[in-house]
Order: structure tokens, then C-alpha cells, then sequence
């Protein structure tokens, strides 16, 4: 889990998941994630499968231990959003590794107009866009609540 000195590593596995943590009260009935409860702007922070196990995220148990985990496939993610205004601003989006010290896992989806990563605030229209976009991807990978690690590697 600790990235020592690992490089970052910018290519994704075809299908790799991206485990990303939800609040517990976030969690619908139907266990999907209200649009409004992500936050797409300026990342959206998650995990990536191939160096992490899903309920990583769900560190430091001190903070997260209760929330769920969802998953979610970037290559699926829409890779442009705008509003409905004509000559609106077009917002690339994309997922990059950013490894943390304590989190080699840790990535970020992030938004950009043009080659430049932005950091502003989105038109609300585009941001709402890609809440939705994200929030249809999202399956639920591990039920808040559920102990973790899992009995087999405890």
C-alpha cells in the first residue's frame, strides 16, 4: 500500500476498476449513489485495482471504517463534458495515478480544458453532467459496514 519508490504508472489494465468510497448514508436502497453526493470537481478521487484491494480505501478505519465502496471503470466515464449553451466551455476528463506516500493506489479523475488541468470552479451544468455520468457508472463492490480485511487474510 505504501509507495516507497514505486513510479507512477499511467496506463491502465483494459477493464481495470477504480474502488471509490461512499458515506453510508449516501447509499441508496437500491444501492446506487445519488449524482448529488459525488464530488466530481476539481477530482474524484479512487483507488485502482491493480495495486490496491477495495476496501483500501477505507483507510484510515478511524474515518471510513463504516462507508461503502463503490467501483467504477474510467474507460467508461464520458471523456468530454460542457453545458448546453452553445460555445460552452468543452471539459476533457480523465483518470491519472497520483500515488500518495501512504496510498500507492490513489488516483484521480480528474477534469481539463484543454492540455491544462483545471482547478476552477465548472459550469454547474457540465459539473451536474458528470456527476450523473459517474453516479450511472458506480456498482457497489463493498456494503458499508462490511468487516474488512476480509476473515480469509485476517
Amino acid at each position: 500500500m505504501y509507495r516507497d519508490a514505486k513510479p507512477i504508472v499511467q496506463e491502465f489494465d483494459p477493464g481495470e476498476w477504480f474502488y471509490y468510497r461512499v458515506q453510508a448514508a449516501h447509499v441508496q436502497q437500491d444501492e446506487t449513489v445519488d449524482a448529488i453526493h459525488i464530488k466530481p470537481c476539481p477530482d474524484t478521487s479512487s483507488n485502482r485495482q491493480r495495486f490496491s484491494k477495495p476496501w483500501y480505501v477505507l483507510y484510515p478505519r478511524s474515518k471510513y471504517e463504516g462507508w461503502a465502496v463503490f467501483k467504477f471503470q474510467q474507460e467508461r466515464l464520458c471523456k468530454t463534458v460542457s453545458s448546453d449553451v452553445i460555445g460552452a466551455t468543452v471539459y476533457t476528463v480523465g483518470t491519472e495515478h497520483d500515488p500518495r506516500d501512504n496510498n500507492y493506489a490513489h488516483c484521480e479523475t480528474r477534469v481539463f480544458r484543454g492540455e491544462d488541468r483545471f482547478l476552477g470552479d465548472m459550469n454547474r451544468d457540465a459539473k451536474n453532467k458528470l456527476r450523473l455520468a459517474l453516479a450511472k457508472l458506480l456498482e457497489l463492490e463493498w456494503p458499508a459496514g462490511k468487516p474488512f480485511p476480509p476473515a480469509e487474510i485476517r
